[in-house]
């Protein structure tokens, strides 16, 4: 078993989290979120690097996967994906965390990114206008 090394990269605030106000601690529901870190590294590694979303809701705490990469010589990363969430209740803290099998790694965020991710309606499709030829 390889020991992986947590590094935490970003706590996110309430603002970002929104949270329905009136959600019973009983009621589960989705939260989606779209996620994006550039990562640059003070020198150049090869190793395995996993972006997570870890949330703590009501009843547990979740790690979801956001991207990966298998990093040989880089010095700079992009990680993004989009983070589905089932949660109970409201969702208590959540944090963008970076982990590798590097207990230490020599890093700087360029920007990290992260909101709610927002359902959009599927387009109507556009009226069909008939003519009449005389």
């Amino acid at each position: 078993m390889t020991t992986k090394f947590d590094h935490i990269l970003k706590q996110v605030s309430q603002d970002v989290i929104e949270n329905i106000p009136a959600i019973s601690s009983q009621k589960k529901h989705r939260s989606k979120y779209n996620i994006a870190c550039w990562i640059r590294f003070n020198s150049a590694i090869d190793t395995e690097i996993q972006l997570e979303l870890r949330a703590q809701d009501q009843q547990q705490i979740q790690a979801i996967v956001i991207d990966s990469i298998k990093s040989t010589g880089t010095q700079q990363i992009l990680l993004s994906g989009q983070a589905s969430i089932l949660c109970q209740g409201k969702i208590q803290s959540m944090q963008l965390v970076l982990t590798s099998k590097e207990q230490k790694l020599n890093y700087e965020i360029d920007e990290a990114f992260i909101q709610k991710a927002v359902e959009r309606p599927p387009m109507k499709q556009p009226a069909r206008h008939l003519y009449q030829v005389a």
